[in-house]
């Protein structure tokens, strides 16, 4: 197809504009304005920063190259659990302990829990422009559907999807079939989990869904300006210009189309008839078109997390001794607690964002830390889940760090024992307190961060959890294995939503050998 030359001109004239425009924004704003208040008071300093970085790149090489173990050495080497860096132009936060993500993202929550108008091209198309639950900013609207899904997500139970099937024979299965097979049961589950028991769904429905996914990531990884424009936001406005999102698009109304042939049921019904509270006692319904998206975009998240963690799983368990197995196929509790571990030491997403809805100060260690409305702060589980302090030994693989033991529980308003949280309130409410308490290290704790914190955790993690769990008991009840490889991993620029990307684990075959023999 060839463009005519009034349809360059204008998209020349378009990215001229803009670019002038936005130069002389950002002009201002570092050199008139920045560091003031609207009353022209001075705001509070920045957390600390990393030195010596790249003067328009800044940290963002260091950030493409390795991930979230560059947040980690920044916040090593600045010795400090909050810190900020510039990546290429975009200032973010790094949480990097777990009293500070207490701070900001519990206490602070109606400071810290909305999205960024900035945010991944990806997400911004695929979320039609922030009206889904993962994209809408903090608003009546956003409650309207995380009250509705949470109501029919947190009562959820999956039935077995390919669980029985997973492995067909004893024998050697090698990492890219095991994956395969783990990919369709994960996505059957989802399915179900958002849209209700499907009387009839057939197979290619599954695999087009799939497919989408994977073009997406693809697509996300591929092309500079959707990783680019979480940070850049000319760069978003340039893919606009070039056509670059109609890939996207069409993407979307491919599934849009499947999602259409499916019969209604769980979230679709529930965001139908939205329920009041005491802050939207008169809520508005939400149009057909935003249900439809809002379900595609819980299909789309949770088919990745839940994927990758079940592959992880299978992998970890590999690797275990038959003794452990064998723990694991006799009490449901030691295998909730090695999915837990599991969701501790390899979680699917090692980073994930929360943006601050308004200017505000944070206070940590005695100092009050500047944070500026769409300002993202990024949690770094590579960090919060090593930590000694709530982690004993937290470089070996022990699920019994998630078992109860009367000697180590607390009583809840309940009267209920459990451990205590990751997240719980100690009274530390500085770094110098942190820093003391490391000498008491808790051998158990109840929790991980794997699934988020805050208004913006997983809806779906209770129905995960037990997906996850059922697999592994069925697994480990018909078969020993042997083999896995749970431990290399490779990071992928593309969480499919979200620029700081995910990690997943390689594996390797594993030998699957009947109970018995």
């Amino acid at each position: 197809m060839s463009l005519s030359w009034d349809t360059i001109t204008s998209a020349i004239v378009t990215l001229v504009t803009v670019s002038v425009g936005f130069f002389i924004t950002q002009i201002a704003h570092a050199y008139l304005w920045d560091g003031k208040n609207e009353n022209g008071t001075s705001k509070s300093p920045w957390a600390p920063s990393p030195s010596n970085l790249p003067f328009y790149w800044n940290g963002y090489k260091a950030f493409r190259l390795h991930s979230y173990l560059a947040l980690t050495d920044w916040s090593k080497q600045l010795q400090t659990s909050i810190y900020t860096v510039k990546l290429i132009q975009k200032r973010v936060i790094v949480l990097s302990h777990a009293d500070v993500v207490r701070k900001a993202l519990v206490e602070l929550e109606q400071s810290n829990s909305s999205r960024s108008i900035t945010t991944d091209a990806i997400e911004t198309v695929m979320g039609d422009q922030g009206k889904t639950v993962f994209t809408a900013q903090f608003s009546a609207y956003w409650g309207r559907l995380r009250r509705a899904i949470n109501r029919v997500m947190r009562h959820v139970v999956v039935e077995d999807k390919g669980l029985s099937t997973l492995v067909q024979e004893e024998g050697k299965v090698d990492p890219e079939l095991l994956r395969e097979r783990i990919n369709r049961m994960a996505m059957e589950a989802v399915i179900e989990m958002v849209m209700g028991k499907q009387s009839e769904m057939p197979a290619e429905w599954v695999d087009a869904l799939m497919q989408v996914c994977k073009e997406t990531e693809q697509l996300q990884s591929s092309r500079f300006y959707y990783r680019y424009g979480a940070l850049v936001p000319i760069i978003r406005t340039l893919g606009v210009v070039l056509g670059g999102h109609q890939p996207v698009v069409q993407l979307r109304n491919s599934a849009l189309d499947i999602l259409l042939r499916m019969q209604q049921g769980n979230v679709p019904e529930s965001l139908k008839h939205v329920e009041p509270s005491k802050n939207d006692p008169t809520p508005e319904p939400i149009a057909p078109d935003e249900i439809l998206t809002n379900s595609l975009h819980l299909i789309m998240h949770g088919y990745r997390f839940l994927a990758s963690s079940l592959f992880t799983l299978l992998q970890r368990l590999a690797s275990q001794s038959y003794d452990i197995q064998a723990h694991v196929a006799a009490s449901p509790a030691f295998a909730t607690s090695f999915v837990a571990e599991t969701m501790r030491y390899t979680p699917p997403m090692r980073l994930y964002t929360h943006t601050a809805r308004s200017d505000h100060d944070l206070v940590w260690n005695g100092k009050s830390y500047r944070v500026d409305e769409g300002t993202p702060l990024v949690v770094n589980l590579d960090m919060i889940h090593f930590d000694p302090q709530y982690y004993s030994n937290p470089y070996k693989f022990d699920p019994e760090r998630f078992l109860v033991t009367t000697s180590e529980t607390t009583t809840t308003t309940k009267g209920v024992l459990s451990l205590p949280s990751i997240l719980d309130d100690r009274g530390d409410n500085d770094e110098e307190g942190a820093k003391k308490n490391k000498k008491q290290e808790k051998s158990s704790v109840r929790d991980h961060l794997a699934f988020g914190v805050g208004r913006r955790a997983c809806l779906g993690s209770r129905a995960s959890q037990r997906v996850m769990v059922a697999m592994l008991s069925q697994i480990v009840k018909k078969y020993k294995l042997r083999g896995g490889d749970p431990d290399s991993v490779v990071d992928h620029a593309s969480g499919i939503w979200s620029w700081t990307g995910r990690t997943d684990t390689k594996g390797a075959t594993i030998e699957f050998i009947r109970r018995g023999v």
